[in-house]
Protein backbone atom coordinates (compact mmCIF):
# COMPACT_ATOMS: atom_id res chain seq x y z
CA UNK A 1 0.00 0.00 0.00
CA UNK A 2 2.96 1.80 -0.10
CA UNK A 3 2.51 3.24 3.46
CA UNK A 4 5.26 4.47 5.97
CA UNK A 5 3.90 1.45 8.66
CA UNK A 6 5.99 0.07 11.63
CA UNK A 7 4.69 -2.39 14.13
CA UNK A 8 5.41 -2.80 17.66
CA UNK A 9 4.50 -5.16 21.03
CA UNK A 10 5.38 -5.02 24.46
CA UNK A 11 7.09 -8.07 26.28
CA UNK A 12 6.25 -9.29 29.64
CA UNK A 13 8.56 -6.72 31.00
CA UNK A 14 6.58 -3.78 29.12
CA UNK A 15 9.15 -2.93 27.21
CA UNK A 16 9.01 -2.23 23.21
CA UNK A 17 9.31 -4.22 20.80
CA UNK A 18 9.41 -3.47 16.57
CA UNK A 19 8.31 -6.63 14.83
CA UNK A 20 8.20 -5.30 10.83
CA UNK A 21 8.99 -1.78 9.38
CA UNK A 22 8.28 -0.86 6.06
CA UNK A 23 11.06 1.43 5.37
CA UNK A 24 8.86 3.45 3.09
CA UNK A 25 9.62 7.78 4.16
CA UNK A 26 6.11 9.40 4.30
CA UNK A 27 3.44 9.88 7.13
CA UNK A 28 4.25 7.23 9.67
CA UNK A 29 1.63 5.17 11.08
CA UNK A 30 2.41 2.83 14.03
CA UNK A 31 0.30 -0.16 15.37
CA UNK A 32 0.46 -2.19 18.11
CA UNK A 33 0.17 -5.82 17.86
CA UNK A 34 -1.98 -7.36 21.23
CA UNK A 35 -0.40 -10.78 20.65
CA UNK A 36 -3.35 -12.43 22.81
CA UNK A 37 -5.44 -11.38 20.81
CA UNK A 38 -4.30 -11.00 17.80
CA UNK A 39 -5.79 -7.70 16.72
CA UNK A 40 -3.63 -4.61 15.88
CA UNK A 41 -4.28 -0.82 17.51
CA UNK A 42 -3.52 1.94 15.83
CA UNK A 43 -0.95 4.12 18.22
CA UNK A 44 -1.42 7.99 17.96
CA UNK A 45 1.24 8.54 19.82
CA UNK A 46 4.27 7.01 21.36
CA UNK A 47 4.83 8.94 24.29
CA UNK A 48 4.13 6.50 27.57
CA UNK A 49 4.20 3.65 25.19
CA UNK A 50 5.78 0.68 26.98
CA UNK A 51 8.26 1.78 29.74
CA UNK A 52 10.44 3.94 26.81
CA UNK A 53 9.60 7.07 24.70
CA UNK A 54 9.39 6.68 21.56
CA UNK A 55 9.76 9.57 18.62
CA UNK A 56 6.89 9.58 16.63
CA UNK A 57 9.16 11.30 14.00
CA UNK A 58 12.24 8.86 13.79
CA UNK A 59 11.45 6.34 15.93
CA UNK A 60 14.55 6.31 18.33
CA UNK A 61 13.58 5.17 21.56
CA UNK A 62 14.75 6.62 25.44
CA UNK A 63 14.15 5.69 28.23
CA UNK A 64 11.89 7.30 30.65
CA UNK A 65 15.11 8.61 33.09
CA UNK A 66 16.27 10.33 30.03
CA UNK A 67 13.08 12.10 29.17
CA UNK A 68 15.15 15.34 28.89
CA UNK A 69 17.05 13.83 26.18
CA UNK A 70 13.79 13.53 24.25
CA UNK A 71 12.16 16.67 24.80
CA UNK A 72 15.49 18.17 23.64
CA UNK A 73 15.28 15.78 20.60
CA UNK A 74 11.74 17.17 19.86
CA UNK A 75 13.07 20.50 19.74
CA UNK A 76 15.90 19.66 17.39
CA UNK A 77 13.03 18.03 14.88
CA UNK A 78 11.28 21.52 14.78
CA UNK A 79 14.26 23.08 13.15
CA UNK A 80 17.06 22.87 10.89
CA UNK A 81 19.95 25.17 10.65
CA UNK A 82 21.07 24.28 7.08
CA UNK A 83 17.41 23.98 5.62
CA UNK A 84 14.67 26.58 5.15
CA UNK A 85 12.15 23.47 5.75
CA UNK A 86 10.62 22.25 8.36
CA UNK A 87 8.56 18.57 7.93
CA UNK A 88 8.31 19.45 4.40
CA UNK A 89 7.24 23.02 4.90
CA UNK A 90 8.63 26.21 3.44
CA UNK A 91 9.86 28.54 6.02
CA UNK A 92 9.28 32.65 5.62
CA UNK A 93 10.86 33.55 8.41
CA UNK A 94 14.36 33.84 9.54
CA UNK A 95 14.26 33.24 13.28
CA UNK A 96 11.38 30.46 15.24
CA UNK A 97 11.56 29.11 18.65
CA UNK A 98 10.67 25.81 19.01
CA UNK A 99 9.35 24.48 22.50
CA UNK A 100 8.55 21.56 23.91
CA UNK A 101 6.57 20.52 27.25
CA UNK A 102 7.27 17.41 29.54
CA UNK A 103 3.44 17.37 31.93
CA UNK A 104 2.35 15.24 35.05
CA UNK A 105 -1.76 14.79 35.79
CA UNK A 106 -1.82 16.10 38.98
CA UNK A 107 -4.97 15.16 41.85
CA UNK A 108 -6.93 17.49 42.48
CA UNK A 109 -7.43 18.02 46.00
CA UNK A 110 -11.14 18.80 45.39
CA UNK A 111 -12.95 17.61 42.53
CA UNK A 112 -14.22 20.07 39.68
CA UNK A 113 -17.68 19.94 38.32
CA UNK A 114 -18.89 21.32 35.15
CA UNK A 115 -22.00 20.55 33.76
CA UNK A 116 -21.79 16.49 33.13
CA UNK A 117 -17.40 16.54 33.18
CA UNK A 118 -16.13 15.40 36.59
CA UNK A 119 -12.47 17.17 37.09
CA UNK A 120 -10.02 14.99 39.13
CA UNK A 121 -6.48 16.06 38.08
CA UNK A 122 -5.10 18.73 36.56
CA UNK A 123 -2.21 18.85 33.52
CA UNK A 124 0.30 20.92 34.54
CA UNK A 125 3.75 21.17 33.10
CA UNK A 126 7.06 20.46 34.99
CA UNK A 127 9.65 20.40 32.45
CA UNK A 128 10.14 22.98 28.56
CA UNK A 129 13.02 22.69 26.37
CA UNK A 130 12.95 26.13 24.04
CA UNK A 131 15.42 25.85 21.11
CA UNK A 132 15.85 28.52 18.55
CA UNK A 133 16.06 27.64 14.16
CA UNK A 134 16.53 29.53 11.04
CA UNK A 135 19.25 30.86 9.50
CA UNK A 136 19.47 33.80 12.35
CA UNK A 137 19.66 30.54 15.33
CA UNK A 138 23.26 31.36 16.26
CA UNK A 139 22.41 35.45 17.11
CA UNK A 140 19.74 33.63 18.99
CA UNK A 141 21.38 30.93 21.60
CA UNK A 142 21.35 32.94 24.86
CA UNK A 143 17.17 33.59 24.32
CA UNK A 144 17.34 29.84 24.07
CA UNK A 145 15.59 28.01 27.73
CA UNK A 146 15.38 25.07 29.86
CA UNK A 147 13.39 24.63 33.07
CA UNK A 148 12.46 21.59 35.38
CA UNK A 149 10.52 21.95 38.14
CA UNK A 150 7.12 23.39 39.91
CA UNK A 151 5.37 25.82 37.52
CA UNK A 152 7.15 25.25 34.61
CA UNK A 153 4.38 26.99 32.46
CA UNK A 154 5.07 29.91 34.43
CA UNK A 155 8.72 30.12 34.26
CA UNK A 156 8.51 29.42 30.03
CA UNK A 157 6.09 32.42 29.79
CA UNK A 158 8.26 35.03 32.24
CA UNK A 159 11.37 33.68 30.39
CA UNK A 160 9.42 34.99 27.12
CA UNK A 161 8.89 38.22 28.77
CA UNK A 162 12.43 38.40 29.30
CA UNK A 163 13.74 38.27 25.89
CA UNK A 164 11.19 39.98 24.27
CA UNK A 165 13.22 43.33 24.16
CA UNK A 166 16.35 41.46 22.50
CA UNK A 167 14.39 38.96 20.19
CA UNK A 168 12.88 42.09 18.60
CA UNK A 169 15.28 44.03 18.36
CA UNK A 170 17.59 41.24 16.89
CA UNK A 171 14.37 40.91 14.09
CA UNK A 172 14.03 44.80 13.55
CA UNK A 173 17.90 45.38 12.97
CA UNK A 174 17.52 42.31 10.67
CA UNK A 175 14.50 43.43 8.40
CA UNK A 176 15.95 47.06 8.42
CA UNK A 177 19.02 45.43 6.86
CA UNK A 178 16.84 44.28 3.76
CA UNK A 179 14.14 47.05 4.16
CA UNK A 180 17.91 49.34 2.83
CA UNK A 181 18.71 47.22 0.38
CA UNK A 182 15.23 46.63 -1.44
CA UNK A 183 14.89 50.28 -1.15
CA UNK A 184 18.25 50.89 -2.57
CA UNK A 185 17.47 48.54 -5.54
CA UNK A 186 14.29 50.38 -6.45
CA UNK A 187 15.76 54.10 -6.51
CA UNK A 188 18.51 52.53 -8.99
CA UNK A 189 15.85 51.41 -11.08
CA UNK A 190 13.38 55.06 -10.87
CA UNK A 191 13.25 56.97 -14.19
CA UNK A 192 15.16 59.80 -13.98
CA UNK A 193 13.87 62.00 -16.65
CA UNK A 194 13.34 65.08 -16.15
CA UNK A 195 10.21 65.37 -18.26
CA UNK A 196 7.54 63.39 -19.22
CA UNK A 197 8.33 63.84 -22.94
CA UNK A 198 12.09 62.35 -22.23
CA UNK A 199 10.26 59.13 -21.34
CA UNK A 200 11.57 55.78 -23.04
CA UNK A 201 9.20 52.37 -23.10
CA UNK A 202 12.24 51.18 -20.48
CA UNK A 203 11.84 53.92 -18.11
CA UNK A 204 10.43 52.90 -14.27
Amino acid sequence: LNLDLTVFTLDNNLNSLKLYESGIQGSPICLHLDQTKNHYMILRTLVGYAETIICDKCKKVFAYSKASKYHKHMAKHQKDQNSSKAFGTELVRPLFLAYDFECILKKKKNNEVNQKTTYTHSHEPIRVVMLAGGYLADKARDLEYEFCGPDAGKHFVDHLNTIHDSLTGLLKTHFWKHHNKQMAVIESQKCRCQYTLQHRPWCK
